[in-house]
């Protein structure tokens, strides 16, 4: 579906009986305020499903894995379990690589002002 790709994503939800991400595929529009915004990717309008690589590398700029400190930060790692238990409560944009298995092995979070 998407190996060895870099995307955006936005996540729905985790499933953690199949420990995939729920999400759907989001692109950066660029000009206008903030040097640009995220929108749904009309090319790929439906929902996705991913597993989690067993050692993905989740890294946090803002409020995703620091739910008591939403300020700016320099970017930190994240737990598996911090991600997944913090998910229900993002809503941003991930930016997601997918390994050759077609399973996530690095999540990013985008700023937004």
């Amino acid at each position: 579906m998407f190996p060895n790709t870099t995307f955006y994503a936005a996540p729905d939800s985790f499933d953690a009986s199949t420990q995939m991400l729920i999400f759907h595929v989001r692109k950066h529009v660029a000009g206008g305020p903030n040097n640009g915004h995220f929108e749904a990717d009309p090319d790929r309008p439906q929902q996705y499903r991913l597993p989690l690589a067993a050692g993905v590398r989740i890294a946090s700029v803002f409020g995703l894995c620091s739910p008591n400190d939403p300020v700016l930060t320099p970017e930190k790692s994240c737990s598996k379990a911090e991600f997944t238990a913090d998910l229900p409560k993002y809503h941003g944009v991930l930016q997601l690589h997918v390994d050759a298995t077609d399973h996530i092995d690095a999540i990013e979070e985008q700023y937004q002002p």
